[in-house]
């Protein structure tokens, strides 16, 4: 992998650090009629970054190809040595590979970056991801899948670009080195996330704190929940040992938390809907752990987008968008008529920008 993240960094630098480069591979991906992107500069401390390079690199791999084969031919060092590099079947069939990986890993990573995690979506998508790596062992993903039919011709070409199988050092034929790497990768990430996430039926016993996993009538709550409870009265209600060694005493009373636990649950389903700004609403709702661009049924008042990270309402229940609402709570300046909400180079302005009639 870190020979990866150099061809990354590499690919970056040479593309988007040079303007007239940059340029020819604009014009290029225009002759070619592709919809490109933008090349993706590569963080650690970003947990997606990795994604959006790697993804980037594939989308804009012909274009690129063509701006490497130019420069390699008038002897460009740095151009040499990518097009060696992404014409090695090793390194294509990694970056297809991460890809597909990515796919799937990113989207658990976004569900832990939301605002508000909601616990009974966890277990599910956790799991869902352990089984979709532990698949892609035996199975190819979408995007190693395109690579290798594309592969099948003779001479072996993909997006233009002639695919070597030099053996590696040491005289290791090149898809059996990929092979090597792709098993490695492929047991140790389930291996890492496992240990990620040890008491996932812990963190899914949780949402019995949650108001929206609670069922619509109150007259489920007799046994709603009570494995949940289960759950919780093993781990916190029993005397357990620390990864040293170390004993701790029970944190709570098993037979007083079944005693309870009716009650507690009867205010929690009360708690699902509460008193926010007048608006009587969700306190948490699965559109919190949507990613930012999903869709919903909702339409902003003011500038009626469909897709907002999160969805916030006025003292009425107009529905906005999370930056009309977070501008009309901070100003209280909107149209009267049409609702649009003034951005704050438009809101010194005495009359709508958008239907003309005064704003207040």
């Amino acid at each position: 992998m870190a020979t990866l993240q150099n061809v990354i960094a590499a690919v970056y630098n040479f593309v988007q650090l040079s303007p007239k480069r940059l340029t020819r591979f604009k014009e290029i991906a225009a002759v070619l009629s592709m919809n490109t992107v933008k090349f993706q500069r590569l963080y650690e401390i970003r947990w997606l970054s990795l994604g959006n390079s790697v993804t980037a690199l594939l989308r804009n791999y012909e274009a690129f190809m063509v701006v490497v084969e130019e420069d390699a031919a008038s002897g460009d060092p740095t151009a040499m040595g990518l097009q060696k590099q992404l014409s090695a079947y090793t390194i294509v069939a990694l970056l297809h590979l991460t890809a597909d990986i990515l796919a799937t890993t990113d989207h658990l990573s976004r569900l832990f970056q939301q605002r508000d995690v909601s616990f009974c979506g966890v277990q599910a998508a956790v799991t869902g991801c352990l089984e979709t790596l532990e698949g892609m062992q035996n199975q190819d993903g979408p995007y190693l899948s395109m690579l290798e039919a594309a592969l099948v011709c003779t001479p072996a070409e993909y997006k233009g670009v002639s695919v070597t199988f030099k053996a590696q050092r040491g005289g290791t034929d090149a898809k059996e080195a990929f092979h090597t790497v792709r098993v490695q990768l492929l047991e140790s990430l389930p291996n890492n996330l496992k240990q990620r996430f040890p008491h996932i039926a812990l963190l899914d016993a949780m949402q019995i704190f949650e108001p929206c996993a609670y069922p619509e009538s109150a007259s489920h709550l007799t046994y709603w929940g009570n494995n949940y409870l289960e759950t919780l009265l093993a781990h916190y209600g029993e005397r357990q040992h620390n990864t040293e060694g170390k004993a701790f005493d029970a944190v709570i009373d098993k037979a007083c938390c079944r005693g309870e636990c009716l009650p507690f649950k009867r205010i929690v389903h009360d708690l699902r809907r509460c008193e926010e700004d007048g608006l009587q609403r969700f306190r948490h709702t699965t559109e919190v752990i949507r990613d930012p661009g999903t869709p919903s049924g909702r339409q902003c008042a003011s500038c009626n987008t469909r897709r907002t990270a999160l969805w916030r309402g006025a003292e009425d229940g107009t529905p906005l968008c999370n930056a009309c609402g977070i501008r009309y709570r901070k100003y209280r300046i909107r149209c009267k008529h049409c609702w649009l909400v003034p951005t704050r180079g438009s809101q010194g302005s005495a009359n709508c920008t958008r239907c003309g009639l005064p704003v207040k």
